[in-house]
Formats: structure tokens, C-alpha cells, sequence
């Protein structure tokens, strides 16, 4: 039997929940800052700018007051493990000002009798802004109060981010009990189409609840880098006071924990540039028990190489009758499917399928990918359908609970394979939202 656990509502600033508080987010909330130059950009003036270390930096320009903190224009530099320039001149008729970075130029126009300051804004990773210019009140930023994760060295010529990576953990709603394994999906952060360089997934434990206390033990059991940040993690708890899990990569690794754990533990996460979800929980006597979405896979893509490999021998076998084949293949098998139905599974009593009564609820505690990987394995649902729902899930899961219940609106499923789909995926709760009183 699993069941899905959402996320406390207590997180950090820098991650953002879902509506139903069952994936979190991390986003760049209060990351970075402001860094001012300490006079403002003249005609014929000349500025570099050096960018190091790994995340992003706007670097542009603030008209009016430095109170406004209002851009004209910026330029988003992102940069991992490496430097680079900007070179910015202000030309000597004081209309324009030219932005070179990368081997490529952007030219701003500018009003005359309008004050210009050039501003660094960290957005958010390990970064260090260095400003260079033959005058010298250019070759310093100003201190500011825009922004807490921003630091000045002593001469003022740099600007450095504070952490890497603040206020970024967020934890689950409940304790883990032993004799337990976890199951949670984490996918990259993107920004538009392009995925957040960076990124780290730490996983922590601790013996008291998090909500309760601003300060509370934690035992570091992994960090997780780039290439173990998108796909399912598994973390087990066994009854000898042992975690084990499992990454993404396949990596494994265990650890004796010091604590009692008779009464569980609580799982913390610290996250930069990742988004995890779908939390479900099982009981299980191993890290390697097949349960969940994992068995609902493997199901499913040994049907679609049945389907494949049925395919191929067909081709072989009529050279020119493939779809003739094909189509009376999935009419055959539709019909044994029919006359098994009739056979095994009696009337349901009076008893009326009915989604619509209980929709709101079906549509919030429906276990989608289970239900829908077992309505595949009985030819209720196709593969297409089937993907679709995947494909929603990973964007928002009441969205896909809700595309599963319109497909089934529309099929005639017998009770048996309801009562059947419920009991295999441990939520028998669902047959009173199916067949209200």
C-alpha cells in the first residue's frame, strides 16, 4: 500500500509550492542584490566589467536616482566555473552607449541631461563582479541596502554574492517510519528554454520536527549534483536505525543513523535550480522491493516491446499487409478482452459508475499514473492517451488526475476492474467516489 505525502508549508523563501503543496520549487527570490557605481556613467566614459564564478548577473544601466532601482536596460550574463568581460563605452555626444560582450555589440540610445549609473544585480549563484575603469570614482561601487546577499570588498571594486545558495530548504509534512521506502521525482529548474547551469539537490534527516524549532539537528545524508538532479530518488528506512537510497544515476550508498528513529524521521531538502515532486511512500522490506510506478513501467514498456516485436513479425510474415495485420490483431485481441469481461466479472448490483458526483474529489487523491498504468494493461486506455497523462503530470498532477477521469468518462469499464486497480494500488477508498450512494 502508498501513499503520497506533500510538503510542509513552513519552507524557505527561495522555494515556491504548488497549489496542493506536492512539488516544490526553487526560484530566485532573494538571491542576489544591487551594486551601484559610485558616480554616474559621463560622455566618453569607458567600463569593464568582470564577471566570475557560476550563476547569473544583470549588468546594465539605472536612470534617474539610484533610489529607484528602475533599469533602462540590462544584459543577462550567465556564467558556470568560468569569467567574463563586458565592456561598456558611453560616446563622447552623450546619446548612445555600447554594450560588447561575447564578440557581439548592442547599442543603447540614450537622452542628453539624463543621469545614468552603471548597476551589477546578482541574481543568484557563487559570483564575483569586479568593476575597472581609468576613473577611478567608476572603478567602485557604492555600499547599498538593495539586496541582503550582496557584499562589497574593502576597496569597493568588487561586489560578491554572500551564499550560494540561501534560504533554500523546504521538507516533508511527515515523518518517515521504519520499515519504509520513499519515492520523489526531481527535474532542472529552467529559465524560458534553458536549464538552470547549476544545480545541487541536498538531502538531510532529522529526529525533530522542523516546524517546530528554527534550529534543529540535521544529518547531511547526500548532495546531489548536476547529472543526479532529474529523475526519481529513492530513500529507504530500515528498522536497525539504517537509510539507504538510491540516485537517479544509480548510485547507492547507506548510512547508520545515531538517533532513534522509533517514531520516524523527517526528510529535508535543500534545493538550487531543481524542482522535486510526487513524494509517495510505500512499505517495503528492501531499497529494491518492486512497488509503484516503477512495476506500472516496466509493465508498460514490455507491452510496447510485445508491440513492437509483434509488429516486426508481422512485416516479415505479409511484406505488404502490415495494417490489414495490424488492425486485426488489436480486433482479436479487443474481442477476447470483451468476452473476458463478460465472463469473469458479474453485474454491479445497481451500483452506477459515476464521476461526477465526486469529481473534486477523485480529481485530488487519484494515484494518476498507477490507475492510468493499469487501465493501459487491461486495453482501456491506448498509449497516446497514456503519455498524455505523463506528460501532464510532470507539469501540474490535478491537471492530469483530471484529463484520467475525462478519458474515463468516456469508456465502459466493468466494476471488477475497478475493485481490482484500487486494491493493487492501495487506494480501495476511491470505489465510493466511483459508486456513490
Amino acid at each position: 500500500m502508498s501513499k503520497h505525502i506533500k510538503f510542509s508549508g513552513d519552507c524557505d523563501d527561495n522555494i515556491e509550492l504548488s497549489n496542493h503543496q506536492t512539488v516544490a520549487t526553487w526560484k530566485p527570490v532573494n538571491s542576489g542584490g544591487f551594486a551601484f557605481s559610485e558616480s554616474e556613467l559621463r560622455p566618453g566614459d569607458n567600463i569593464t566589467f568582470k564577471v566570475e564564478g557560476s550563476g547569473r548577473c544583470d549588468v546594465g544601466l539605472l536612470m534617474g536616482s539610484k533610489d529607484q532601482c528602475y533599469f533602462s536596460y540590462s544584459h543577462e550574463i550567465r556564467v558556470h566555473r568560468k569569467a567574463c568581460i563586458v565592456e561598456i563605452h558611453f560616446n563622447e555626444t552623450g546619446n548612445q552607449v555600447c554594450f560588447e560582450y561575447d564578440q557581439r555589440k548592442e547599442y543603447i540610445p540614450t537622452e542628453k541631461q539624463t543621469k545614468f549609473w552603471i548597476v551589477a544585480c546578482i541574481q543568484y549563484g557563487d559570483l564575483c563582479v569586479e568593476l575597472m575603469s581609468q576613473n577611478d570614482s567608476l572603478s567602485k561601487f557604492c555600499s547599498t541596502d538593495k539586496g541582503k546577499n550582496v557584499r562589497l570588498s574593502e576597496e569597493k571594486s568588487k561586489c560578491f554574492s554572500i551564499s550560494k545558495n540561501p534560504a533554500s530548504k523546504c521538507f516533508l509534512s511527515e515523518q518517515i517510519r521504519p520499515g519504509s521506502k520513499v519515492l520523489l521525482k526531481c527535474s532542472p529548474v529552467t529559465e524560458g528554454r534553458r536549464k538552470i547551469c547549476q544545480r545541487e539537490l541536498k538531502v538531510f534527516v532529522s529526529n525533530k520536527d522542523p516546524a517546530c524549532s528554527q534550529k534543529f539537528p540535521l544529518v547531511l545524508i547526500e548532495t546531489l549534483g548536476k547529472q543526479d538532479c532529474d529523475g526519481t530518488l529513492i530513500i529507504f528506512l530500515s528498522d536497525c536505525r539504517r537509510i539507504e537510497y538510491k540516485t537517479p544515476s544509480g548510485k547507492r550508498n547507506a548510512q547508520n543513523l545515531d538517533f532513534d528513529i522509533t517514531n520516524g524521521i523527517w526528510v529535508i531538502f535543500e534545493l538550487y535550480g531543481v524542482k522535486i515532486g510526487e513524494v509517495q511512500e510505500t512499505v517495503a522490506e528492501s531499497i529494491d522491493d518492486v512497488c509503484g510506478n516503477n512495476q506500472v513501467d516496466s509493465v508498460c514498456n514490455y507491452l510496447r516491446q510485445k508491440d513492437n516485436d509483434l509488429s516486426e513479425q508481422s512485416v516479415n510474415k505479409n511484406n505488404g499487409n502490415n495494417d490489414n495485420n495490424r488492425r486485426e490483431r488489436h480486433r482479436v485481441f479487443r474481442s477476447e478482452r470483451k468476452e473476458a469481461n463478460k465472463a469473469n466479472c458479474k453485474k454491479n448490483n445497481g451500483e452506477r459508475f459515476n464521476i461526477q458526483t465526486h469529481y473534486l474529489d477523485l480529481a485530488h487523491d487519484i494515484d494518476t499514473i498507477n490507475f492510468s498504468g493499469h487501465l493501459l494493461m487491461r486495453n482501456i486506455i491506448s498509449f497516446q492517451q497514456m503519455d498524455k497523462i505523463r506528460k501532464l503530470h510532470n507539469q501540474d498532477t490535478v491537471n492530469a488526475n483530471m484529463e484520467l477521469l475525462h478519458i474515463m468518462r468516456t469508456k465502459q469499464i466493468n466494476k471488477c476492474d475497478i475493485d481490482e486497480i484500487v486494491d493493487k494500488i492501495g487506494q480501495q477508498h476511491l470505489l465510493k467516489y466511483f459508486y456513490p450512494e
